[in-house]
């Protein structure tokens, strides 16, 4: 008889700290800004080795939970959705460079999930936004001849249109990946008439957002992600 789904696997007692410790996060037993106990006092509480609690510690900060503050003291702090995607950053960026279907999956996930930002924007935009919206537009064609300046204010776009959701998770996704997705294609600004193709299909995304279209405006983005992820298929990605 096979038992292999019936093992328990065996644990670190690190990670039986770090249970202990979140436990006691959740609890809300310390305040968000307050000082954490040191590892003395920790590890007494736990009845544990100093090791295994400091290697807790430093898993939380890692998750942007606690802050070593002046080399010594931690501190409680509340993390961001920025800080929490971009912990992880590093690992997509190897995964997109190792894996093709990781790849298209993340583009698929892009239509998705910008369609609905998209929608969204048309909807719950400002005038003070759609203004920003064009001045970045109008950075675009100004920087047509500077792959840098054009791909900065490309991202500017998708970001400020994410932004008019008001939704902090929403806009720290769209950061996220726009941030993996030019892992493989930071050359891509530099195809040949590619910059106009770009800025036309910004443009028609632009003026459905002010016109207050939703169905226009994700439309658009969605025209504008497909055409971009056929075209990026066939350039070579940047050698890391």
């Amino acid at each position: 008889m096979d038992t292999s789904s019936e093992l328990i696997p065996r644990r670190r007692l690190y990670q039986d700290v770090l249970d202990r410790l979140l436990t006691m996060l959740n609890s809300g037993e310390f305040a968000v800004g307050s000082d954490f106990p040191p590892e003395r006092e920790l590890s007494e509480r736990f009845g544990v080795g100093r090791p295994a609690v400091r290697e807790a510690l430093s898993t939380l900060e890692h998750l942007g939970i606690l802050k070593v503050v002046n080399g010594k003291k931690s501190r409680l702090v509340a993390p961001t959705y920025d800080g929490l995607l971009g912990q992880i950053g590093i690992s997509v960026g190897y995964l997109l460079n190792t894996d093709e279907s990781a790849l298209k999956q993340l583009v698929d996930a892009r239509s998705i999930y910008e369609t609905g930002i998209a929608w969204q924007a048309a909807k719950l935009a400002t005038d003070e936004e759609v203004d920003r919206l064009r001045k970045i537009l109008d950075a675009m064609t100004a920087a047509r001849e500077s792959p840098l300046a054009f791909s900065t204010a490309d991202m500017a776009f998708h970001v400020a249109m994410a932004e008019m959701t008001k939704n902090t998770i929403t806009i720290s996704i769209m950061k996220s990946l726009l941030d993996w997705l030019m892992t493989r294609y930071r050359e891509l600004v530099r195809v040949p008439g590619m910059e106009a193709i770009t800025i036309a299909e910004h443009e028609a995304v632009y003026e459905a957002i002010k016109r207050r279209d939703s169905d226009a405006a994700a439309t658009a983005i969605l025209r504008h992600i497909v055409r971009a992820d056929d075209r990026w298929r066939n350039v070579e990605p940047e050698a890391n």
